[in-house]
């Protein structure tokens, strides 16, 4: 049975450092940390690999991010796998929970996230998940 977890995130730094920009596209490496509140509620601490086109609206990014803090009423950590890509013709992204990455109460935790867009600059995050095996109550999830 999968479950949802909504909730919000701001980031809190964000220190893009270029290694490669030559023609065609400029890449960078960047660190950041984040704040979460609502369903989902703890901090994150993540690293990116971003390329940016010519073209203003062309970017892609892959990375990880590590949350740490309480998913519902479990706690522990896990880790996001990131890769996205957007141009003129649209966006597209994906977000999962990386495979035995969970601890604590997160333990077994699977599952994916999507950030969502708002109009008023906030980050709107929807964690859907599950437990693989039992859950660290000894429950089914």
């Amino acid at each position: 049975m999968s479950l949802t977890a909504t909730g919000n995130f701001r980031g809190e730094t964000w220190e893009e450092t270029p290694y490669d920009e030559a023609e065609g596209a400029r890449l960078t490496r960047t660190s950041m940390t984040k704040k979460f509140w609502g369903e989902l509620e703890g901090a994150s601490t993540g690293e990116m690999l971003m390329a940016k086109g010519q073209v203003e609206t062309s970017a892609a990014y892959v990375g990880f991010e590590r949350f740490t803090g309480r998913v519902h009423d479990r706690t522990g950590t896990f880790v996001l796998r990131h890769s996205a890509r957007a141009s003129a013709a649209g966006r597209e992204a994906q977000i999962d929970i990386l495979p035995d990455s969970g601890t604590g109460e997160l333990r077994g935790i699977r599952g994916t996230g999507r950030v969502l867009d708002a109009a008023d600059g906030s980050h709107p995050f929807v964690l859907t998940y599950d437990f693989a095996g039992p859950a660290p109550d000894g429950s089914d999830g």
